[in-house]
């Protein structure tokens, strides 16, 4: 595994064990509500089995290599599967690349995969379509509403209860805490909010929710269920409409001329003031948050970069804009080029809506000199004395030097090969974050005998049978609540004997309403019963009124920071790359100059100069001349045999060193490249470019002094050669003091070794000393 590879999927399993943890560390704190509620609605069982599997994933987690341990049973499954996928080295990769050859240059693509949405997105989806989770299935804007409205009612019934048990308690009090505890265990009674708290669906997401349930796991929602408050203008909306019907009255009362135009454009403004004049502001942020958080998770791919790398072109300078805050006003200064050569500019890492152009600022006419060459022009006047002393023939040499001094060239050919750059990107973990909270347990307490209510009826047998408070009494005795309070038995006995008799005693006229028999009944209740009420029924009513005022409270706070879960998740790809390539391609003209270019980025009207290039171009050249220093190691005798007044004189005289002019030859890699700055060799242009073959004649005497040898260019511009030197040698016949025959022959002396430079400089140094 690569290291960046790594990095990203590491990151990704200390997410993942850092929501784990804190979502077991909620499920294990018995100091909070939440437990309670898990158990009562999920059951022990659940609870216990859902708290075992989280333990399990975070020690699976801390392993290398992660193992698959939990069964097809537990509520985590999928999710342990879904692990197991994603941490395989050879399943999932967090990058892809499209290559593909377009035209002149090859396209490399990068996508990088988002490794924390990709797995949310697809965990989401296959938890979503699971049997089980129907009831999420079926959660829209409207059943959604109905559940808030729900819980906002009981929220009311839950206010008008004691605040604490040492509030006068009543007949009254008990009929209240009856009314709060049958309304609650109806809500929850295959309504669909039971479905949404039982489904395995808050199980399979507590993980991820910080250990609170959330009917929305995702930090967007379906637009629909969007509606922030707004704020109309009514005065300028009251103005605005009385202007455009007064306009509208008065235009169908005046116009005689039919203007329909005016009229339709006058009628379209009719019943838009509340437009006009309505602050949507917090709805149109709203609406912006949740799409760009809809974007930040479901865009699982991007193109961070799309690099161009040019074809078979060895001189293209990768340029890396990074973004500069001021002008490049330094200027890189790139070796020469021959006119053979295709010179790019390709320039990478540009950001999304930024690009650059190859301004041209110079192109002029240059020398086809190499560094060498200008140098020793420019100390001319040193080398002129230098060769003044060394040889006093310089005279006739400035006439035959000057007579073959001239430049010709031949093209040769180029060589191309291609590249192909190893692109690296840098991305950073985006994994979304969530805060959930949660609801406590609510105990599924079993309902008691409906003696609250009151019945109209007149008889005193009926209403004493739905009014008895003592019915009350048994079915909280009922409760396990109440197995935990001590009951007085005697106390109980005795109080119902009394209770009943005063019953009985009462007359109840056949008029009285319905609220009037309850207030008799309640009267006659408090007066007997009030002793054992406090002592043993209000701790458990009281009991059951917190533990219900605790639950709303909760169940609210859920619905309150739950949204609907919208269907099921597409993928999104970003396909504008973050950053790009542009290719530029330069001018190599048939001519020698020296340019110069700005590189300039653009964004919108903005632009800036990042980059600033100087470069020169020349011909290859197969024929070149030179003229300098020769020196033979082997002597060069020469005789010249005279014959004056019958007298024969022989002059014998040795030659080694003097002046030569000669051409030379380059067959290899394309001819010499002159405007090369490399001394020995360029690494582009190589070795052999420089090599040559010399054919040349030296002096005095040309005609009798040959040169032919191989040498090697330094600079270019001072050749060094060595090979054979070809001179001409005399033979004469004497006869009785008399010369009677001449003769010639070529002779070798090797090896030579000459020194040469440009014939134009040579020339300029003698001219100096001619003067």
């Amino acid at each position: 595994m690569d290291t960046m590879h790594g990095n990203i999927k590491k990151a990704f399993v200390e997410a993942i064990k850092e929501d784990l943890v804190l979502a077991n560390n909620i499920l294990n704190d018995t100091a909070i509500r939440e437990t309670d509620f898990y158990k009562t609605i999920w059951g022990d069982s659940a609870f216990t089995r859902l708290k075992e599997d989280i333990n399990s994933l975070i020690a699976s987690l801390s392993a290398t290599p992660f193992k698959q341990t939990l069964t097809a049973s537990s509520d985590l499954y999928i999710l342990d599967s879904l692990l197991a996928f994603y941490l395989d080295e050879n399943k999932w990769k967090f990058y892809k690349t499209v290559d593909k050859e377009e035209g002149k240059y090859y396209s490399i693509t990068l996508k990088i995969i988002d490794l924390a949405n990709d797995f949310l997105i697809n965990y989401y989806n296959r938890i979503y379509v699971t049997p089980e989770n129907a009831a999420y299935r079926k959660l829209n804007v409207e059943n959604y509403q109905e559940i808030i409205r729900q819980a906002n009612e009981l929220q009311k019934i839950v206010h008008e209860m004691p605040a604490t048990p040492k509030d006068s308690f009543t007949i009254a009090t008990l009929n209240k805490a009856y009314r709060l505890h049958e309304s609650i265990s109806q809500f929850l009674q295959g309504n669909l909010l039971s479905k949404l708290l039982k489904a395995p669906w808050t199980r399979s997401w507590i993980w991820k929710t910080g250990g609170y349930i959330r009917f929305n796991p995702l930090p967007f929602t379906i637009e629909e269920s969007i509606n922030e408050p707004s704020k109309t203008d009514s005065a300028k909306l009251r103005y605005y409409n009385r202007y455009v019907e007064a306009t509208l009255e008065k235009r169908i009362a005046t116009d005689s001329v039919m203007n329909i135009t005016t009229f339709k454009e006058e009628l379209a403004q009719y019943g838009k003031g509340k437009e006009l004049f309505t602050d949507l502001s917090k709805q149109k942020k709203a609406l912006n948050d949740n799409e760009a958080a809809r974007k930040r998770i479901l865009q699982v791919s991007r193109v961070v970069n799309n690099v161009k790398v040019p074809l078979a072109v060895p001189n293209a300078y990768y340029i890396l804009y990074s973004s500069p805050n001021e002008e490049d006003k330094d200027i890189r200064r790139l070796q020469a080029f021959s006119i053979d050569d295709k010179l790019v500019f390709p320039v990478h890492n540009l950001p999304k809506g930024h690009r650059s152009v190859l301004i041209k600022k110079k192109a002029d006419l240059i020398k086809d000199q190499s560094d060498v060459q200008i140098a020793i022009d420019e100390h001319i006047d040193q080398i002129a004395q230098i060769a003044l002393a060394l040889q006093p023939a310089l005279g006739f040499a400035i006439k035959q030097i000057t007579a073959l001094n001239g430049p010709f060239n031949l093209k040769g050919p180029s060589t191309l090969t291609a590249i192909r750059p190893s692109v690296v990107a840098d991305i950073s973990d985006n994994r979304a974050e969530f805060l959930h909270e949660g609801k406590i347990r609510f105990e599924d307490i079993k309902s008691s005998d409906d003696f609250w209510t009151v019945a109209s009826g007149a008889a005193k047998n009926v209403i004493m049978s739905q009014l008895n408070p003592l019915n009350s009494a048994y079915s909280f005795m009922k409760l396990p609540e109440l197995q935990s309070i001590e009951f007085d038995s005697g106390l109980f006995m005795s109080v119902k004997a009394d209770y009943s008799k005063a019953i009985e005693s009462l007359f109840i006229p056949k008029k009285f309403s319905k609220k009037q028999v309850q207030k008799m009944i309640e009267e006659v209740t408090e007066k007997y019963f009030k002793q054992f009420l406090e002592k043993n029924i209000a701790p458990v009513v009281f009991n059951v009124i917190n533990k219900d005022n605790s639950y709303i409270e909760i169940v609210k706070k859920v619905v309150k920071g739950s949204t609907v879960p919208p269907g099921l998740l597409k993928a999104e790809s970003d396909n504008e790359p973050v950053y790009h390539s542009e290719i530029h391609y330069a001018d190599v003209e048939d001519s020698t100059k020296k340019y110069e270019y700005d590189l300039v980025n653009i964004k919108d009207k903005d632009s800036l100069v990042f980059g600033r290039i100087s470069y020169s171009t020349s011909k290859r050249r197969r024929i070149q001349f030179s003229s300098g220093l020769v020196y033979t190691i082997t002597p060069v005798i020469r005789n010249n045999v005279t014959e004056e007044n019958g007298q024969i004189t022989v002059d014998s005289k040795e030659q080694r060193y003097g002046l030569y002019v000669a051409l030379h030859f380059y067959p290899f890699n394309g001819g010499l490249f002159v405007q090369d700055k490399e001394f020995v060799a360029n690494r582009k242009y190589g070795v052999a470019n420089r090599i040559n073959f010399m054919l040349g004649v030296s002096f005095p005497d040309p005609l009798e002094n040959i040169l032919f040898g191989l040498g090697y260019d330094f600079g270019p511009g001072i050749k060094l050669n060595t090979g054979l030197h070809f001179y001409r040698y005399d033979k004469f016949e004497v006869f009785n003091n008399a010369i009677t025959n001449k003769s010639s022959i070529y002779r070798i002396a090797v090896p030579f070794v000459s020194l040469g430079i440009d014939p134009a400089s040579l020339v300029k140094a003698l001219n100096i000393f001619n003067k």
